[in-house]
């Protein structure tokens, strides 16, 4: 009994494996999906929730940004929705979350 349990739990983490854009594979315990979806929602709570800047020059250079960004990535990455938001928030920072969301603070501007 407890060889066939170990076989299993061997099979099922095989069966999570995962490859990343880079060739290296990991254990993936969520799909791609569900984390885009979680990606997303988080997303559309931080834009309800913090402000976002309205300064179309910022806007602006953090579409750029983010187009140079992706350009780079491979070509089943570049067909993610992706969507960047500059939040008010004087903290030099900026994040990306899975689904193709990402954020720049006002403050990373000011730093960079």
């Amino acid at each position: 009994m407890n060889r066939t349990a170990l076989g299993l739990a061997a099979a099922a983490v095989l069966a999570a494996c995962a490859t990343n854009p880079s060739g290296r594979t990991y254990f993936a315990a969520v799909s791609d999906r569900e984390m885009n979806q979680m990606g997303q929602a988080a997303f559309e709570q931080m834009k309800g929730k913090d402000t976002l800047s309205t300064d179309p020059r910022l806007n602006r250079t953090a579409q750029c940004i983010v187009q140079a960004l992706v350009a780079e990535l491979p070509q089943e990455w570049r067909g993610l929705p992706w969507e960047v938001r500059v939040f008010e928030d004087d903290s030099p920072n900026a994040f990306a979350l899975p689904g193709g969301k990402m954020g720049i603070n006002t403050g990373m501007f000011r730093a960079a």
